[in-house]
């Protein structure tokens, strides 16, 4: 009986037919799992097909807002480039480097505080205050200016052109 056993197990045929209904069974799985697998790849693929397609409608429906906003974004900063020159024309042109690139509300702010009645006088390249311009060279407008900015120095320079005038 013993041999029967040790017979039996170094018989190889009856191993042969476990391994290959194993081996096709383990094959018929990967196939299985393998057609599976490409069919949920299948799914997938169209509906990102699909997600893309919706997207490029979308996006193709934005284009002329796109289009719009970059006009208007185009004209607002031409605006702020205007406001900020008109702001800077207000700073003496000596300090103007120094405030040029300071936020436009700081800038402002800043114009608005340094805005000094700068008079310009004929025959000189700088800038003057009307106090500064000689009695007998100023114009009727440097008078007005002055009388609006600093009346006391108004009525003190008129007092003194008087003075000049009949003495």
């Amino acid at each position: 009986m013993a041999e029967d056993i040790i017979t039996g197990l170094d018989n190889p045929t009856p191993v042969e037919p476990t391994a290959k209904s194993a081996t096709v069974t383990r094959t018929e799985t990967v196939e299985v799992f393998q057609r599976e697998y490409v069919e949920k790849l299948r799914k997938e693929n169209e509906r990102y097909r699909k997600a893309a397609t919706e997207y490029k409608d979308k996006a193709s429906k934005l284009e002329p807002f796109e289009t719009e906003l970059n006009d208007l974004r185009a004209k607002y900063d031409e605006l702020i480039n205007k406001q900020r020159e008109q702001f800077l024309a207000k700073i003496p042109e000596g300090k103007r480097d120094k405030y040029k690139e300071f936020p436009l509300e700081v800038l402002q702010t800043v114009a608005e505080d340094l805005d000094v009645q700068i008079l310009k006088t004929p025959g000189t390249d700088g800038d003057k205050p009307a106090m500064d311009i000689p009695l007998q060279e100023r114009s009727q407008e440097d008078w007005m200016k002055l009388k609006t900015t600093n009346p006391r120095q108004y009525e003190a320079d008129m007092e003194e052109l008087i003075k000049n005038v009949k003495g």
